[in-house]
């Protein structure tokens, strides 16, 4: 009796030996990653899947990991296309341990987006609308996903110029566009490609059927040539077309003033980077003859200090050529109210709790705080029945145990009919 207790009590330690091992190589996998060492994260993880070959999460890892290793570090030494390979296969592989694994859909979707930009870079636009649709097929794009990018098109006037903030909207806006035809008017652009001489080239010369001419004036050799560029704080003035003036009421001589402040430091001075560099070129360059936006997904870095010209029009914030901070113009409300109070739009909004994806899911969030900031213009003119009507939409529509946020926001709105 003694020496079966014994045997199950050695069992036991080495199975919580076995686990801790397991634990410890997965915690310092991560520690990698978070550095930004990914090939020790990526070697670290394999031999964690020697210990369970079955994980999901193992898998996951592997593929992510790969992911930023292939397009994030530092150029990667004997990188070829079986290292794609292996990113594709870890994915769908914790997939299929994992049906439900949302942000492996999003990472397999994010790898059909790199894949995507390489086949554009090449100037293979069938093969780059592929993987999109390949993208689709593979169930990346869920609806709530399309549904909300579709939203932040409809956010925008027609001929508009959409910078974007990452994976989570740029590549389903590419699918609407390239593969459903959607609002293909509109030149989206995702802030972090305005880094890269070779997309700069592309949407500078347009493609056909595919990529609409940005208003760019840089010559090749200049596009080719970017990098960051010597700078101080200074302001730049460009010309406001007609029609905006008469739509705004502006006088005749007034001109859109921008103070650009350089965005990168080292100890030989200041500079601006490339990014913005060349939207301060389309901003020159266009005039404001198409209206310009940003997605509510875009990051405070990315604004320069245009945020001080922001209207909300929904999912997306327009830049007017005036400062709108004390304007009734800070908020288009009846663009707001027209997309984001129509039941219609929101429809798949509750796909989420189905397929949902926590890396990104959180972008939903922005539906209420849009719907506050519509409250909160109303509030100022004391229109508490149109309030009402918001917070009994959110209720009805945008409430999701994936979107713990809207919740707050309800308590919060309820508390503006109290004051």
């Amino acid at each position: 009796m003694r020496k079966v207790i014994l045997s199950i009590c050695v069992v036991c330690v080495l199975t919580f030996m076995v686990f801790g091992q397991a634990a410890d190589l997965k915690q310092e996998a991560l520690a990698s990653y978070k550095k930004g060492d990914y090939e020790n994260a990526i070697k670290l993880m394999n031999q964690l899947k020697k210990q369970k070959p079955d994980d999901p999460e193992v898998y996951y890892y592997l593929g992510v990991f790969m992911h930023y290793c292939a397009y994030d570090s530092r150029p990667l030494v004997g990188y070829n296309n079986n290292y794609t390979d292996e990113i594709f296969f870890n994915l769908r592989k914790a997939i299929e341990l994992k049906p439900d694994y949302g942000d492996a859909y999003y990472f397999l979707g994010a790898q059909y987006g790199s894949i995507a930009s390489d086949a554009l870079k090449k100037g293979d636009t069938s093969e780059y609308k592929k993987c999109f649709d390949d993208a689709f097929k593979e169930k990346c794009f869920p609806s709530w996903l399309l549904e909300y990018n579709r939203n932040i098109l409809k956010s925008c006037d027609v001929d508009a110029i959409l910078i974007v903030g990452g994976d989570a909207e740029y590549d389903p806006i590419q699918y609407l566009q390239q593969i459903e035809d959607y609002r293909k008017d509109v030149i989206v652009i995702p802030y972090a490609f305005l880094e890269r001489p070779w997309f700069v080239k592309i949407i500078h010369d347009g493609i056909p059927n595919a990529i609409t001419k940005a208003p760019i004036s840089l010559p090749d050799e200049q596009i080719l040539d970017l990098h960051p560029f010597k700078w101080d704080t200074l302001v730049i003035k460009v010309p406001i077309n007609a029609s905006v003036k008469k739509e705004f009421k502006l006088s005749q001589d007034t001109i859109f003033e921008w103070k650009l402040v350089p965005d990168l430091n080292s100890v030989r001075g200041s500079y601006l980077s490339v990014g913005r560099a060349v939207l301060a070129n389309m901003i020159e360059t266009n005039q404001w003859k198409r209206p310009l936006y940003f997605s509510l997904g875009c990051i405070q870095t990315f604004f320069g200090g245009l945020d001080e010209n922001f209207q909300l029009c929904g999912l997306a914030n327009k830049v007017l050529p005036f400062k709108t901070a004390k304007t009734k113009y800070n908020i288009d409300r009846e663009r707001v109210a027209k997309i984001l109070l129509d039941k219609n739009n929101v429809k798949d909004f509750n796909d989420v709790n189905i397929h949902n994806m926590p890396r990104v899911s959180r972008i939903l969030a922005n539906y209420s705080a849009s719907l506050y900031r519509l409250a909160s213009s109303f509030k100022k003119s004391n229109q508490q029945e149109e309030i009402r009507v918001i917070i009994d939409f959110i209720k009805q529509n945008l409430i999701s145990k994936s979107i713990p946020s809207s919740q707050a926001i309800i308590k919060d709105l309820e508390g503006m009919l109290k004051d």
